[in-house]
């Protein structure tokens, strides 16, 4: 993964959010980041355009599956 590329994890156990960047960042990948709801996830998605995203799907402001949806329709423009 080059350094412009970026991986976001949407989960609102904060615990299991950082484990997983602790994973990535021990693997070598350095660009992570990280959101708790998804109004957080989604103007980061906009903003960093990531290249993976590991979604949660219950989270405090929906479900993950909507947000997933707005993805993919994103990606469509």
């Amino acid at each position: 993964m080059s350094n412009d590329q970026w991986i976001l994890i949407i989960d609102d156990e904060e615990d299991l959010a950082r484990l997983m960047e602790t994973v990535l960042h021990k693997e070598g990948i350095p660009n992570i980041i990280t959101a708790g709801t998804i109004a957080d996830g989604w103007a980061k998605f906009q903003k960093f355009d990531p290249s993976l995203v590991l979604l949660d799907i219950m989270l405090p402001d929906g479900e993950g599956y909507d947000l997933c949806n707005a993805f993919h329709l994103y990606g469509r423009r």
